[in-house]
């Protein structure tokens, strides 16, 4: 059967929006490490050369423990990117899903929240969940930053070469965190879409590798483009074995759902010539990234200024710029904007997920059984208590120097307006969520 195009369109999209979000975390993460070079710098820069032995062994102790806290703060902003790609990603294919077919079957299995985090979390990113892979890369960083550091004692070099040393050291850390970011956020968002696949066999019957076929497509997903399995990965009309997309580092294809035929949907419809129905608008003729962004724009003439930003898309087609180059430096998409774009009634019955999450004993557990016996004014009045710690953060970022007492440097100040400060908001709103879930539990068993 030929793929439907209105499937093929929306998954090429929702993946160009998951890239562009993708790109937004890349953004945070690197502006993170680099307050963080500039902390490691500073601890070296001050007469470093001069110092005794314990005060080496106590300068690399602290900076370790700075470095860690850092990276705990990058895996929390891509912990929490990908379980909002997760809950797009369901949501978004399974609407593109009953549009395909007209609204004549519902698909009806949707992972719930709580599965999503999980899986989120424990989705195998080349060979290691994401956790253990940022909890790797803290470990890597520190190793490299004292060894850095040593090597230039040892070889008594000048301050501003073992500054070099540390430099080089923080330059490939945001290499790697980049590719990681990358890799988790397409390998969540495939994971997803495979396991709505699956719970889903009643109309879908197999899929279909797409390449985002440019001058940077590999040879291996090159060749693996357009080739098709069942629902349990049996190769259809070739003998490549399926192996779920990411392929690898930095890799950008996905799978688009095959449809069944009307009459394995058990619809009395004649399929139309070829096997392409009405709601489909077609065959797919699509061979680059390129011919698909063209098909967009003429049908959308305003489509790719909203999405990569007035110029980048010319500059792709003319071949001076490539694939990655255009959505990296072009419009990034934040989590709310994601949400908001793929917000459907599907995506609002993931609501309370913090709720939902904590209850059944994932993230914020200890929260949840330390409130959920408690009386209801006390819970009504912690969450007056948090909603007005919310408002007093937003103001710190709206006004940060009204609320800093002690002289600090630029990059601890852009730290706390970029970083901890909305990472405090986003845990206030959670508490919130989860009070707010108990109280309404509550009321619903009352009833």
């Amino acid at each position: 059967m030929p793929l439907s195009k209105v499937l093929f369109d929306s998954t090429i999209e929702l993946h160009l929006d998951i890239e562009r979000t993708g790109a937004e975390a890349r953004a945070t993460i690197i502006e993170l490490l680099k307050n963080l070079e500039k902390e490691l710098i500073a601890k070296v820069a001050d007469g470093v050369t001069d110092w005794s032995k314990a005060r080496i062994a106590k300068q690399l102790s602290e900076a370790d423990a700075v470095i860690r806290q850092y990276y705990d703060d990058a895996a929390g902003i891509a912990r929490d990117t990908t379980t909002s790609v997760a809950q797009v990603s369901a949501s978004a294919t399974a609407t593109s899903l009953s549009a395909a077919v007209g609204g004549q079957v519902a698909i009806s299995v949707i992972p719930t929240a709580t599965y999503l985090e999980t899986l989120a979390g424990n989705t195998i990113i080349q060979g290691a969940v994401q956790a253990d892979w940022w909890d790797r890369q803290a470990g890597d960083v520190a190793f490299k930053f004292q060894s850095a550091v040593r090597q230039g004692l040892v070889a008594a070099e000048t301050t501003p070469q073992i500054v070099k040393r540390v430099r080089d050291v923080m330059d490939l850390s945001r290499r790697n965190a980049e590719a990681l970011v990358h890799t988790s956020v397409q390998s969540v968002a495939n994971a997803t879409r495979e396991k709505l696949f699956e719970d889903n066999t009643d109309v879908i019957s197999g899929k279909e590798w797409s390449s985002a076929l440019d001058r940077r497509t590999c040879p291996t997903c090159g060749a693996l483009d357009g080739k098709r399995w069942a629902t349990d990965s049996k190769p259809t009309n070739h003998s490549m074995a399926y192996r779920a997309p990411p392929n690898h580092w930095r890799c950008r294809c996905s799978c688009i759902p095959v449809l069944r035929t009307w009459a394995e949907l058990g619809i009395n419809m004649d399929e139309l010539p070829d096997g392409t129905r009405a709601s489909m608008e077609g065959q797919v003729t699509d061979k680059t990234f390129e011919d698909w962004l063209k098909r967009k724009t003429e049908t959308d003439p305003t489509f790719a200024d909203r999405a990569l930003g007035k110029g980048r898309a010319e500059l792709f087609r003319d071949g001076k710029i490539t694939m990655d180059q255009m959505i990296s430096g072009g419009k990034p998409l934040t989590l709310n904007e994601l949400k908001a774009k793929y917000e459907k009634p599907i995506l609002s019955q993931m609501k309370n997920d913090a709720y939902e999450i904590a209850k059944s004993g994932g993230r914020n557990k200890g929260f949840f059984n330390q409130w959920d016996k408690q009386k209801k004014g006390k819970i009504e009045k912690s969450i007056k208590s948090l909603s007005t710690q919310v408002d007093i953060h937003n103001e710190k970022i709206d006004n940060p120097k009204n609320h800093i007492n002690k002289p600090i440097s630029d990059h601890e100040l852009n730290y706390l307006v970029t970083i901890y400060w909305p990472k405090e908001i986003r845990n206030f709103k959670q508490q919130i969520d989860i009070l707010e879930g108990i109280l309404g539990e509550r009321h619903h068993v009352k009833k």
